[in-house]
């Protein structure tokens, strides 16, 4: 027996958030409805991840963002894609090795040397995300750099938030 019977496939789903309004793309993805499309389009172009025969790169990112922004189980997100709890783990999976990739560019340690006699700088873990914008490779307008930034930081302060739970 088919437990997938929603009359919305996952690809109906993701256009009816793409063309919905603003608050319900935030509510469900945490990122206003410009930023999840620039996000989509920065991974396409610089981390090669790419639509499969039945599955667009916004729809795995959809998923993905799903499960990591409201904790959701891979159940829940079936229901709503309509897809098997396979095909959401692998594209899960797909999507984050990709943004381990992206954590890795935007994340670096930090240039600076503490002093060793002050306590606990040994035992801190100091992460610094890179914030100069003089590195920020000049493609489009200012207001695009200007927002992949703020979209670089937030991806890497979430992804903090994982890595400490």
């Amino acid at each position: 027996m088919r437990d997938n019977d929603s009359s919305m496939t996952g690809h109906k789903y993701t256009l009816e958030l793409l063309q919905g309004g603003p608050k319900q793309c935030h509510e469900l993805l945490r990122m206003s409805l410009e930023s999840f499309v620039r996000l989509c389009a920065h991974f396409r172009v610089n981390y090669s991840l790419k639509d499969s025969k039945h599955v667009s790169v916004e729809e795995k990112m959809a998923m993905f963002l799903m499960i990591i922004g409201h904790n959701q189980r891979y159940v829940v997100v079936k229901r709503r894609f309509q897809h098997s709890k396979q095909t959401i783990h692998k594209f899960f999976y797909e999507v984050l090795d990709k943004m381990m990739l992206f954590a890795k560019d935007m994340i670096v340690p930090t240039s600076f040397n503490p002093n060793p006699n002050i306590p606990g700088n040994g035992h801190a873990r100091h992460v610094h995300v890179d914030d100069d914008e003089d590195k920020v490779e000049a493609h489009g307008t200012a207001s695009d750099r200007e927002y992949m930034i703020r979209l670089r930081d937030e991806i890497a302060y979430q992804l903090m938030q994982i890595r400490n739970e």
